[in-house]
């Protein structure tokens, strides 16, 4: 048998997505956008955890209103649709008036 040296050995081929075959390149942008993911996710867990926390806040200072602050609020409430309601019917009414 003739014995070749290591460098003069033929190479044999193998499949292009072999993990061995990937060039420098390609195996340093895998790590980056893992890190780019688990840096979204941790961002992302972080607003959640801020808003329910917020949230939580909110729910312990909140109080049912009593029977008066719901009249006022509601009071209040039909003053500003009918407000609302005169001028879109103010505004309806110039529009068929000039066409």
């Amino acid at each position: 048998m003739n014995e070749l040296n290591p460098e003069e050995q033929p190479k044999t081929e193998e499949p292009a997505n072999y993990p061995q075959q990937m060039d420098q390149t390609q195996r340093s942008h895998a790590p980056a956008e893992v890190g780019k993911w688990t840096s979204k996710i941790k961002e992302w867990w972080f607003q959640l955890k801020k808003f329910s926390r917020e949230c939580r806040r909110v729910m312990k200072v909140t109080q049912k209103p009593n029977k008066e602050e719901f009249l006022t609020i509601a009071k209040v409430s039909a003053l500003g649709l009918t407000i609302i309601g005169l001028i879109g019917f103010a505004l309806s009414m110039i529009q068929q008036l000039i066409l």
